[in-house]
């Protein structure tokens, strides 16, 4: 999953649904950039992005900057999360 939602991981209700759907997802980190400009950040992290989708079970968000750097910021589950998806009755995948 492709985003420029640089607040995902302090939205519990986005962050709940994003981890227990058990997706891969990559967060440009800079919002104010045009669509070129994203397009261009994508396509220079897409060699670590398949290299992450590859090699990092999911769940995962990874942060990406305009560069092109692509960087882990939330692997798995946390087990606070895992407690409250349990709670709520969603999926824990």
């Amino acid at each position: 999953m492709l985003t420029k939602d640089r607040h995902i991981r302090t939205r519990q209700n986005e962050l709940v649904a994003l981890l227990s759907s058990g997706v891969g997802a990559f967060v440009l980190t800079t919002a104010d950039l045009s669509g070129q400009e994203m397009a261009a950040a994508f396509l220079r992290a897409l060699p670590k992005m398949n290299r992450m989708l590859v090699g990092q079970p999911r769940p995962f968000i990874a942060r990406v900057s305009p560069r092109g750097t692509v960087t882990l910021i939330v692997r798995g589950m946390p087990r606070w999360l895992r407690r409250l998806v349990n709670r709520t009755g969603r999926r824990s995948g």
